[in-house]
């Protein structure tokens, strides 16, 4: 009896060395690149491609993407008390040509291009072309009609696991042109920091898609560490993981607007986003087939807008 314990804790103890080790590797490899961790992360290379037809996902994505409710008229809970006028006023206006210059260069060159097909690198490398988008950038913020291109973009189906034959077991991933990404960028800081110089979001609670928040980190961070402290107290914790299906995909727009102008952003911003989610316009597109446009008529298309779920 003795051996065969003997030999239980010593493949106990190999097998944790064998993890300990997998952990340090994981590690080393997430500080060198997170952006490839992570990717490599979420698809395996392993994992297949969209095995359906352009005929599927013809019939999916419109039907997915419509709201039949478009026009509802949002109004707050009764006795639901509204958040205070501003201290600090939403800075509407454009930014500078340093401003846009330093965001512009801050950007991935690694980002991939929209259906347009120029990235970010051109901006970067040619100034008289980078002046020429925020005198363009910068009409289309005062005038508040936003260009065409800046509407349209592509997506692309990555696999959650090895099933891939239908598109709701695939993860859309919407790719706009890099000239509305910056532009959007400039939407999303100044209402981040309307938002927080008002105190509307609690930091303490709200930690994604704020400017210089590693939230992913920190919220896993704070799990972890009440993880192991009920282990080592030997206590009994309590977590509910609540995974909403179609998370992005199932904000309705004019929901967002009521959000927004519940907590005091000017109209003219609130025009600009309205004429920008009421022609948003997408296709799939895969090694095999391209499918059809369809109109978001719900849901943010990329992570510059995914603040506005935060006011929700």
């Amino acid at each position: 009896m003795q051996a065969v314990k003997l030999h239980h804790d010593l493949a106990k103890l190999v097998k944790k060395n064998k993890e300990e080790s997998k952990r340090l590797k994981a590690k080393e490899r997430f500080l060198e690149d997170p952006h490839r961790f992570a990717k490599e992360l979420l698809t395996p290379p392993n994992l297949g491609k969209p095995n359906f037809s352009k005929e599927v996902a013809d019939s999916y994505f419109p039907e997915t993407y419509k709201d039949p409710d478009r026009s509802w008229a949002y109004r707050p809970p009764p006795g639901f008390p509204r958040p205070p006028e501003p201290e600090e006023k939403f800075d509407d206006q454009f930014p500078t040509w340093d401003e846009f210059t330093q965001v512009c260069w801050k950007k991935s060159n690694g980002s991939a291009p929209g259906l347009n097909g120029i990235p970010y690198l051109l901006y970067k490398r040619c100034p008289q072309t980078r002046r020429r988008l925020w005198k363009l950038e910068r009409l289309a913020w005062t005038t508040r009609e936003i260009p065409k291109d800046m509407q349209v973009g592509r997506v692309r189906l990555l696999p959650k696991s090895d099933k891939t034959d239908h598109p709701s077991l695939m993860r859309p991933i919407s790719v706009l042109n890099a000239e509305g990404r910056l532009f959007w960028t400039f939407y999303q800081a100044r209402l981040s920091k309307f938002m927080l110089t008002n105190n509307y979001i609690q930091l303490k609670v709200q930690k994604a898609f704020l400017h210089g928040v590693a939230g992913c980190i920190e919220h896993t961070t704070s799990h972890w560490e009440m993880l192991q402290n009920a282990k080592s107290a030997e206590r009994q914790i309590a977590i509910a993981w609540l995974d909403l299906e179609n998370a992005y995909g199932s904000v309705r727009h004019m929901l967002a607007q009521f959000a927004l102008k519940w907590y005091h952003v000017p109209e003219s911003m609130l025009e600009l986003l309205f004429k920008y989610q009421e022609r948003i316009y997408l296709r799939v597109e895969t090694d095999r087939w391209i499918s059809n446009w369809f109109h978001l008529a719900i849901g943010v298309p990329h992570a510059a807008l995914a603040l506005l779920r935060c006011s929700m």
